[in-house]
């Protein structure tokens, strides 16, 4: 795992060797609206505003919001 890991209340992203940013959402969360945003916002932060591949691993997600569903997560509150 590269430097720069960020720990969100619902998962675990960081940029590996090959500048792919990797979002391991963690087992039986429930994503709701404002930890998607969380996990965009870290997701933004370790892009640095490049364009980089990213992989996220949604393996265990207890489920998400109908309110997620229904939302653009890019845009403010």
């Amino acid at each position: 795992m590269a430097a720069g890991v960020r720990r969100t209340s619902s998962a675990l992203i960081w940029r590996d060797d090959r500048d792919i940013v990797r979002v391991q959402i963690f087992p039986e969360v429930y994503q709701t609206v404002i930890t998607a945003r969380e996990n965009v916002k870290a997701v933004r932060t370790i892009k640095g505003g490049r364009r980089l591949p990213t992989l996220i691993n949604i393996r265990g997600l207890r489920g998400i919001s109908r309110q997620n569903l229904l939302q653009r997560l890019d845009t403010p509150e």
